[in-house]
């Protein structure tokens, strides 16, 4: 295969040129997912699996006849790219009462929900290349190149009502804290999924290209395959403004 050339528009998917992925996400704030504090494993399972399929079945229905474009239907037919995330993670801490940037607990829980999702998928992947009868050797017998990545959820977190977009802290928490903190959440998340993040850096309105080059080469260090870094004010309009309450946001 050729090297990845191109991301999708919010950069949580490297892919190479001509391919296409289906995407999806699994609202970790649903509420049948916990009980008492507890994460419903089976629940949960259930769910990573029931997505996978979804995005399956949207790949394999996608009409590349009408996209009239040879080169799309060869890579993407063999790549066949998923990928399947997670939003309402803010909520989740929310409602755990841990604090977004209390690394110390928040690294078992990611771990704990990392692991299920990554394994899960891919299992599920394993399962439906037996079924539909593929066996791609550079995959450990998946279906799918690669099945997860976490996409900013912005439309589909305000229709579920929740506040936090993706793993991204509520708007009003956002410059509470330093960026290494914004950076090691994501690095935390990384651990567990093949492909890449979308999430914001926040930077505080003094950062110097100095930090900036900082914040890039500490994500590198830390395996991040993307970021996002976003110096507050340097915009005339943004969503938060810090002290001065929410603004209209823009986007």
């Amino acid at each position: 295969m050729k090297p990845i050339e191109t991301v999708v528009p919010c950069g949580e998917q490297g892919m190479h040129p001509y391919e296409i992925c289906t995407l999806g996400s699994i609202n970790l704030a649903h509420p049948d997912f916990w009980k008492d504090g507890t994460l419903n494993e089976i629940e949960f399972v259930d769910s990573v699996r029931v997505g996978v399929d979804i995005l399956d079945d949207a790949f394999e229905n996608i009409d590349f006849e009408y996209l009239d474009e040879e080169n799309i239907t060869q890579v993407s037919n063999y790549t066949k790219r998923l990928g399947l995330g997670i939003m309402g993670w803010a909520d989740v801490l929310k409602d755990l009462n841990i604090g977004y940037n209390d690394l110390d607990k928040v690294k078992g829980l990611v771990n704990y929900i990392g692991q299920l999702l990554k394994e899960t998928a891919h299992q599920r992947s394993r399962e439906i290349a037996l079924r539909d009868g593929y066996n791609f050797d550079d995959r450990d017998g998946r279906k799918h190149l690669s099945m997860t990545c976490i996409a900013p959820t912005g439309g589909i977190t305000l229709l579920t009502k929740n506040k936090g977009f993706s793993i991204e802290p509520y708007f009003e928490e956002a410059n509470s804290f330093g960026w290494r903190d914004h950076l090691k959440m994501q690095s935390l998340w990384q651990l567990w999924i093949d492909n890449a993040i979308s999430k914001t850096i926040n930077l505080d309105q003094n950062s110097n290209i100095e930090e900036v080059y900082k914040c890039y080469l500490e994500a590198y260090r830390l395996g991040c395959k993307s970021i996002t870094v976003y110096r507050d004010q340097s915009h005339s309009q943004q969503p938060i403004k810090v002290g001065g309450g929410c603004q209209k946001c823009i986007l």
